[in-house]
């Protein structure tokens, strides 16, 4: 089986090393090389927190697109029930237009800080239960070709006749996993957004995968995604993993974190254990020398 490496990027930047200029020009150039060196997928969070270089990814990943040549650009995800389903519609279809079969759309259910809401919608709040529907209208937008409203008026989504962003569907639950597959979405199992041992998200995985083959939907495409950072420097993994409160070189955490001998084999594991053809990669170090060398760990797997 082809293994497959993609990205996943939270756009945080290290108050004490770098600011989020730096690491937007750090991006262009880390995401041209993986492009070059036939990683997968180049995926940008949405998040609304400290220390944020971006927020919401759409325009970025339309200039990563244009800087690249075969490399997946998406979000990952866009946190629907706080946008509109009609204009992430319209913009995504407009840029996979521009770069077919290359833009991805990952849908997330989650929240935000209850201070950003009225910023992101205009109301101070927001039912969560009111916007259930989000995803079924923004893939309905995206894949239905003429729509009209309840008055008979066609509602114009152009361009038309063109590509259209592969659209996915984000999470750690069997409950999300069995949406992806009810949207007639892509899945990504994340297996670090909900605390569970590495039993539970197999169990997920499983029971995921034999789903989609009694729904015959085997055409959809599925892939694991885990924090993984390797440091060959044992005093600089000390001091990474004292900083950011996680342990390294540990056989029992979720995580891959540690020495790049221990990373590889503990993601040979993975591969094997799911069965996954593609990971995707969310490397928590904030350092650019420390995500180089993650890169270049991740090498041997392509």
């Amino acid at each position: 089986m082809q293994r497959k490496i993609g990205i996943l990027d939270f756009g945080y930047y290290h108050p004490d090393q770098n600011n989020s200029i730096e690491l937007l020009n750090f991006t262009f150039d880390f995401v041209k090389r993986l492009d070059e060196q036939g990683f997968s997928r180049y995926w940008m969070a949405e998040h609304y927190n400290d220390f944020c270089s971006w927020t919401n990814p759409e325009i970025l990943l339309t200039v990563l697109a244009g800087m690249t040549e075969s490399i997946n650009i998406g979000a990952a995800g866009v946190l629907i029930y706080f946008h509109q389903p009609f204009h992430v519609a319209t913009s995504f279809k407009m840029i996979a237009c521009l770069f077919p079969e290359r833009i991805d759309l990952g849908l997330a259910r989650g929240n935000i800080q209850p201070h950003m809401v009225k910023h992101l919608t205009g109301n101070s709040k927001i039912s969560i239960r009111a916007l259930k529907n989000n995803e079924k209208d923004l893939l309905n937008y995206l894949f239905n070709n003429k729509l009209y409203d309840r008055n008979g008026q066609i509602v114009p989504l152009p361009p038309y006749g063109g590509s259209l962003p592969n659209p996915w569907t984000l999470g750690s639950s069997t409950k999300s996993a069995l949406n992806s597959i009810s949207l007639n979405t892509n899945f990504s199992l994340s297996l670090f957004h909900e605390n569970k041992d590495l039993g539970s998200f197999h169990k997920v995985w499983l029971e995921y995968n034999e789903e989609k083959n009694k729904a015959n939907a085997n055409h959809l495409a599925g892939n694991v995604a885990i924090q993984y950072t390797s440091i060959s420097d044992v005093k600089k993994l000390k001091l990474f993993a004292e900083e950011n409160k996680v342990s390294y070189n540990d056989k029992n955490s979720v995580r891959i974190i540690g020495e790049p001998n221990y990373c590889e084999d503990k993601l040979n594991q993975y591969f094997e254990l799911f069965g996954a053809e593609e990971f995707i990669i969310q490397d928590i170090s904030r350092d650019f020398n420390q995500k180089n060398e993650t890169i270049e760990n991740l090498l041997k797997f392509i």
